[in-house]
Order: C-alpha cells, then structure tokens, then sequence
C-alpha cells in the first residue's frame, strides 16, 4: 500500500513537473519569437483614421505679455492604397474635416486657426514611404495655396508632410520584453534671411535619444498587433549671426509613445503621444527681444474603418 502510495505521489510530481517546464518553454519560446515589421498593404484597399490633437501652450514676450494656446484639433483621413512594392508603399490621403476647438474669443484668431487646420480638407495628397516607414515624397495633386491663405511664411511642404500617416517602423528583427536606444547628433551651418536685416549663418547642434520596448501582442478590430512604446529627450540650439545682429535659439524636448502595428501588414491600429518642449528664441543688436516659450501636445491616430 505503501509503495502504490509513493508511486502514485512520484507520478503526480513528475506530471506537475513537466506541465511546469511545457509551461516555461512556451514563454521562453514566446519570448524568442522574432518579429519583422513592414508595410504590406493590398493596393485599392481604403482605410479611415481618426487623429485627435490637444495642443497647450504659452509664450512670453519681450515686454512681459503672454500669449496662451488651448487647442483641441479632431482630424478625419481616408487613405487609398496605389501601390505595394518590398521596398515602398505609395498611397493618397485626403483629409475629410478637421473640427478646431479653442479657448480663444477672438473671432478673428479663431478663423485663422479653422483655415490653417483645414488647408488639407477635400485635397488629395499623394505620399510613398519606405517598406519600414521613411518619408520618400509628399506632393499634393493640386495647389493647396498655403502662402495665399497665410502669407509668405508657410509652403504647401508644411501641411502636405501631415498626409504621411503611417509612422517609422523599427528597422530590427523584435522579441517582446527587448529594448534598444537609438541616438542621432548632427551639426549643422544653416543660413538665414531677415526682412530688413538680411542674411545670416550660423552653427546648429542636434541632439536626440530613444529607448524603445516591444511590450508584447494583443489583438483589436480582429488584428493581431504588435505593442511598442518609447521615451525619447532631445535638444537643439543654434546661433545665427547678422551684420549688426546676432540670433539665438535653443528647444528642449521630451516625449513618450506607444503604437500597436498590424503584424501582417504593418498597418497602424492605434498610435499615442506625448510631447513637452521650452524653448527661449533671442536676438541682440538692431534688434533686442527674449522670447521663452512652452508647448504640450498629446496626439492620438485610430483606425476606425477599413
């Protein structure tokens, strides 16, 4: 009796023992899966996205008045795929609306921000990017007349770069649990023109730092999904210098982010972001003024119909 008791003790043990280590396996393997992500998508098919954008801000002029943003911006996009290669995905965007809120009363501030927010509505954009996301062109089919409409100090180039919905994949093979930083420094000699100053050059120092986390796979809309978030820092200051002037420039910022990417066709499902940037803008000599600022924006892209 006894020995059928210890057998049966020992069995029951070494069950319990293997379902343990199947159980270990199957998260070692989960763990060294690898992932590649890229731009598959069928040519002809149509997705719509929904982008929100809250946008909080504050500057200080040189004469001690303040000026405050409260914005929240909601943006409609319907994206038709033109054409997949394994090196490139070509689509046309065009944003259907864009609905502006503001804090402002000024009736006059408030309708130059709806025209701004509203220059892509009804037009169609064309846009190619790399197979893992790198911007290769942005041209609007027609003129969207952004100079007309704001002045001389804004391009068409500013706002057909917003029709790139699709964002920077990860270039690497993935595991879930990896994290990796990636860090970018340049120098830069920019120049400058000033109306009634002239021109100018300078120096400008780029700095920024990302560490990135794949947090694992879920599943939305029926798509299984890759998780990834990051933190990313980062500077730039610049010194531009005039005949009788000198300009100076510097920006500080931080931000955090999480996507989930389709891991079949590298199709964005959800994208968030946060972002903080001080920056302080000064000039010396013909003319003198200090100028800090600070912006918050929290951004969110979702793909709400396909």
């Amino acid at each position: 009796m006894n020995v059928f008791y210890h057998m049966t003790m020992l069995r029951n043990g070494y069950n319990v023992l293997i379902a343990l280590m199947l159980l270990l396996c199957s998260g070692m393997s989960l763990q060294a899966q690898e992932y590649r992500l890229r731009y598959a998508l069928p040519k002809d098919a149509t997705y719509k996205f929904k982008q929100k954008e809250r946008t909080t801000a504050l500057a200080q002029s040189n004469d001690g008045r303040s000026t405050e943003i409260d914005r929240s911006t909601t943006r409609y996009f319907t994206m038709t795929v033109t054409g997949t290669t394994d090196d490139a995905v070509s689509y046309t965007v065009v944003q259907d609306t864009a609905i502006v809120e503001e804090n402002n009363e000024d009736p006059r501030v408030q309708r130059q921000n709806l025209l701004m927010q509203n220059i892509l509505t009804g037009k169609a954009v064309t846009v190619r990017q790399s197979s893992t996301g790198a911007i290769e062109e942005t041209r609007a089919r027609t003129p969207l007349g952004a100079q007309d409409i704001l002045g001389p100090t804004v391009s068409d180039a500013m706002f057909t770069a917003k029709a790139a919905l699709l964002p920077q994949l990860p270039g690497r093979p993935l595991r879930i649990g990896m994290t990796w930083t990636e860090e970018h420094r340049d120098t830069l000699r920019p120049s400058k023109t000033l109306p009634g100053i002239g021109s100018g050059s300078g120096i400008r120092y780029l700095d920024r730092r990302t560490e990135f986390t794949v947090v694992g796979t879920e599943t939305l809309r029926g798509i299984e999904c890759l998780a990834l978030k990051w933190q990313t820092t980062g500077s730039m200051e610049e010194a531009l210098l005039y005949d009788g002037l000198e300009e100076y420039a510097e920006e500080f910022r931080s931000g955090s982010g999480e996507m989930k990417i389709s891991l079949d066709s590298g199709l964005p499902l959800w994208i968030e972001i946060y972002s903080d940037e001080e920056s302080t803008h000064a000039m010396f000599g013909k003319q003198n003024s200090v100028v800090p600022a600070s912006i918050n924006t929290h951004t969110t892209l979702e793909l709400f119909s396909q």
